[in-house]
């Protein structure tokens, strides 16, 4: 919101990746490897898919993402979002 005016939303359904990775990283960092192992008990993807789309999270200020990767945290709280 800006302005009391919405300036942008977003939509993820809740077994999609992105939901995954925001709910993996909302307690807890975790590096990019960490959760590259929990996204492929769950999801077919690879490294560079995975890469894309914290990527786009980042983008969207939904993330912290290190410059190393090493480092991500998402920065929503997304059990209270539901």
């Amino acid at each position: 919101y800006y302005n009391l005016k919405t300036i942008n939303t977003l939509d993820f359904e809740k077994e999609s990746m992105e939901w995954f990775i925001l709910d993996q990283t909302n307690d807890q960092v975790l590096s990019f490897d960490c959760l590259f192992d929990r996204c492929v008990e769950n999801f077919t993807t690879t490294k560079n898919e995975l890469r894309d789309t914290i990527i786009e999270l980042r983008k969207e200020k939904l993330m912290y993402v290190s410059s190393d990767y090493n480092e991500l945290l998402s920065i929503v709280y997304i059990n209270r979002i539901i």
